[in-house]
C-alpha cells in the first residue's frame, strides 16, 4: 500500500560526495545527457528534467526560487537532475540564471530531451515550465506541465522514487501533495490548441492586435492565446474580455438568434480552455463570472475554477455557493471549494456540514469526495472513516474515489477495513475501493474519468485533470 506522506522532512537516502544543497547554490544541474543517466545508473536513483525558458513568469519564479527551495533541495540532491532551455543567458563561463552549468550545456540538454522526451507541437515548441521525472532507463514515470509549487513537486520527487523502486523506503515531506495537473507515464504537448506560455515580448504583441480588433470572434484566437499566461497585462485583458463580451452577447442576440448564439459559444469556450489552461491567477476573472446571467457561463467557470484550484477563491466560491440554485452548478462549486481549499479551515468547515447534511444526498455526495484532499485533519478522517464503515454504498463510493482523485496517501490507512471485507461488499464500491489502491499506487486518473464524473453527475470535461495517462 502507497505509504503516509505526513512524515518529516526526508533524510537522504544516496550518498551525497560532491553534491551541493546550499540554497544559494540551488540545484546542482548535470552537464550533459548521457552523464545524468550513466550516473542514474550507477546510484540507481531517478533523473529529475526540469524544461525552462525565459519571459514568462511561472519559467522565471521557478529558475529564481522553486530550484533553490529548501524542501526541493535535498530531494533534488537524491536524484539526479537535468535542466533544458533554448536560450542563452551568457557566452562564457557558468549559466547565470542556473549556475552549475553553461548555456551551452543547457542548450544541447534542451535538443536532445525535445527529440527522446517532450512532446513539441506542430511548431516545434515545448510546454515550460515543464517537470519531468524518469527512471534510469529514460522511461518517464511521470510529470507536470505549468506551473508547480515546492509541495507539489517534492510529492513528484518521492512518488517518482516510489513508483521506480517500490520496494525502497522512501521518507515523505509533511504537507507534500500531488499536483492538480499530473501526467502518469508520460508528457503533455503544447496542446492541439496551441496554448502555452507566452513570453513578455509575445504578450505584449498579442494584446496590440487584441485592441485593434472589435469583434470578440475575430479576437479569440489571440485570447486563447494570452490565457495559459501569469502576467498581469494578460489577465486583465482576458477579465475585460469576458465582462464585456456579456454585454456583446446580449447586443448579438438583439441583431439575431445565431450572431447570439456564437457570442455565447465563444465565451464558453474560452472559459473551458481556460480551466486546461490558464495559472491560478485568472481564478478572479473566472469568480466575476459565477453571477452571470447565462447558466452555461456560470457552469462552466465553477468547473474552471476546480480546475485551477487557487486557495484565494475559496471566499467567492462559498458566497457562489450561497446564491445558485441550479443543483449541476452548487455541486461543481462544491468540487472547486475541494481543490481550492485542501489547506483551508473554511473550505473544510463547510465541506465538512455538507457531507453531514442530509437535506441533498448528492450534494452530501460531492462534499464526501471534496473532503478527500484534506491531509492531517482529524475531524476530517473521523468522518470518512465514519462513512466508510456505515454510510450508503453511494457514500462510500464518493469517499474512496475522492481519495484516488486527489491522490491522498495519508488516507490510505482507511481503506484497510475495506479491503479486509472486499469480497462482501457492494460490487460497485469494491471497484472503486480498487480504483483508489490502484491511483495510490501510481496508476493514471484517465481510465477512471467517467466512473467519478458518473457518480458524481457531472456533464463538463475536466481534462486538466483526467488528460491522457494523468
Amino acid at each position: 500500500m502507497t505509504k503516509s506522506l505526513v512524515c518529516a522532512l526526508p533524510l537522504l537516502l544516496l550518498p551525497m560526495e560532491g553534491l551541493s544543497t546550499s540554497p544559494d547554490a540551488g540545484i546542482d544541474w548535470r552537464t550533459t545527457y548521457p552523464e545524468a543517466f550513466a550516473e542514474a545508473k550507477q546510484r540507481d536513483t531517478i533523473v529529475f528534467l526540469a524544461v525552462n525558458m525565459d519571459g514568462e513568469r511561472a519559467n522565471d519564479t521557478a529558475a529564481k526560487k522553486l530550484y533553490h527551495d529548501k524542501v526541493i533541495l535535498p530531494l533534488a540532491a537524491e536524484s539526479v537532475s537535468l535542466v533544458a532551455s533554448k536560450f542563452e543567458h551568457s557566452s562564457d563561463g557558468p549559466c547565470p540564471r542556473f549556475g552549475t552549468i553553461t548555456c551551452a550545456q543547457h542548450q544541447t540538454i534542451d535538443k536532445q530531451a525535445r527529440s527522446q522526451i517532450l512532446a513539441p507541437d506542430a511548431t516545434g515548441e515545448v510546454i515550460a515550465p515543464h517537470h519531468v521525472f524518469l527512471d534510469k532507463k529514460g522511461t518517464v514515470l511521470m510529470s507536470v506541465p505549468y506551473e508547480v509549487s515546492n509541495k507539489e513537486l517534492a510529492w513528484c520527487f518521492t512518488a517518482s522514487m516510489e513508483k521506480a523502486y517500490p520496494d525502497r523506503d522512501v521518507p515523505k515531506v509533511k504537507g507534500a501533495r500531488a499536483p492538480r495537473r499530473l501526467v502518469m507515464d508520460g508528457v503533455t504537448n503544447a496542446g492541439g490548441d496551441g496554448i502555452r506560455p507566452l513570453s513578455d515580448e509575445e504578450v505584449e504583441e498579442a494584446i496590440k492586435r487584441i485592441r485593434s480588433t472589435k469583434r470578440l470572434e475575430d479576437r479569440l484566437n489571440d485570447l486563447y492565446s494570452l490565457i495559459a499566461t501569469d502576467h498581469p497585462d494578460a489577465i486583465e485583458v482576458v477579465e475585460r474580455d469576458l465582462k464585456s463580451s456579456d454585454v456583446a452577447s446580449a447586443f448579438g442576440r438583439s441583431a439575431g438568434p445565431e450572431a447570439g448564439k456564437r457570442l455565447l459559444e465563444g465565451r464558453r469556450m474560452m472559459i473551458h480552455r481556460m480551466g486546461i489552461y490558464s495559472p491560478p491567477a485568472y481564478w478572479e476573472a473566472l469568480a466575476t463570472l459565477l453571477e452571470d446571467p447565462e447558466e452555461v457561463i456560470r457552469h462552466e467557470s465553477a468547473v474552471a475554477m476546480e480546475q485551477l484550484a487557487a486557495e484565494d477563491s475559496v471566499k467567492a466560491l462559498k458566497s457562489a455557493l450561497k446564491k445558485e440554485e441550479v443543483p449541476a452548478i452548487r455541486r461543481c462549486l462544491v468540487r472547486a471549494l475541494g481543490t481550492a481549499g485542501v489547506e483551508n479551515s473554511s473550505a473544510r468547515k463547510q465541506l465538512t456540514s455538507l457531507a453531514k447534511s442530509k437535506k441533498d444526498s448528492d450534494l452530501q455526495k460531492v462534499a464526501l469526495f471534496a473532503l478527500g484532499g484534506q491531509v492531517e485533519q482529524k475531524s476530517v478522517v473521523k468522518l470518512l472513516t465514519e462513512t466508510l464503515a456505515t454510510g450508503s454504498a453511494e457514500q462510500q463510493q464518493a469517499v474512496l474515489l475522492g481519495i484516488a482523485f486527489f491522490r491522498n496517501a495519508s488516507l490510505a490507512p482507511l481503506l484497510e477495513p475495506l479491503e479486509a471485507q472486499a469480497e462482501t461488499i457492494d460490487p460497485e464500491t469494491k471497484a472503486c475501493l480498487e480504483v483508489a489502491l490502484a491511483v495510490l499506487a501510481g496508476e493514471g486518473l484517465s481510465a477512471h474519468a467517467q466512473r467519478i464524473q458518473s457518480l458524481l453527475g457531472a456533464t463538463i470535461e475536466r481534462k486538466r485533470f483526467f488528460s491522457v495517462s494523468s
